[in-house]
């Protein structure tokens, strides 16, 4: 699993999204800051992750395609919150069989440990454990 520290301000893909849109070289938001921080204390959900037998690591990109401008938009959204909630963005692996039907060597994870992960991170917010930020 990858928890990702930062979204840029730029779209740019190869790849046309579901509505057949392919950005280039363009801002996730006209005149919007460079780049927004993920705000989920990372460093603390990564050990509580690895403690618990998953593999997870910090990643400093999520591309420029639309992992990338979810991350962004929604850290956008919420920025001038008075209480603004905890936002990141978490890349999970395929499952065994989607790797198996594509015949590509790549990583994989079964659903069952993939819930629990998601119940591990939540249980780090829920708990306020760790510190938000780029550590």
């Amino acid at each position: 699993m990858a928890l990702e520290r930062v979204a840029i301000n730029a779209m740019d893909y190869e790849v046309p999204d579901n509505a057949g849109y392919r950005a280039s070289g363009e801002p996730c938001i006209q005149g919007g800051p460079t780049a927004y921080f993920s705000t989920l204390p990372l460093p603390t959900i990564v050990k509580a992750l690895v403690d618990e037998g998953i593999p997870a690591y910090t990643s400093n990109t999520a591309g420029t395609y639309l992992c990338n401008q979810t991350l962004y938009w929604t850290l956008h959204a919420v920025r001038n919150m008075p209480r603004p909630p905890r936002v990141g963005f978490i890349h999970f692996p395929l499952l065994p069989a989607m790797v198996a039907a594509t015949g590509l060597e790549q990583a994989s994870m079964d659903f069952p440990l993939m819930l629990r992960a998601v119940e591990t991170v939540l249980g780090v917010i829920a708990h306020g454990d760790g510190q938000a930020g780029r550590a």
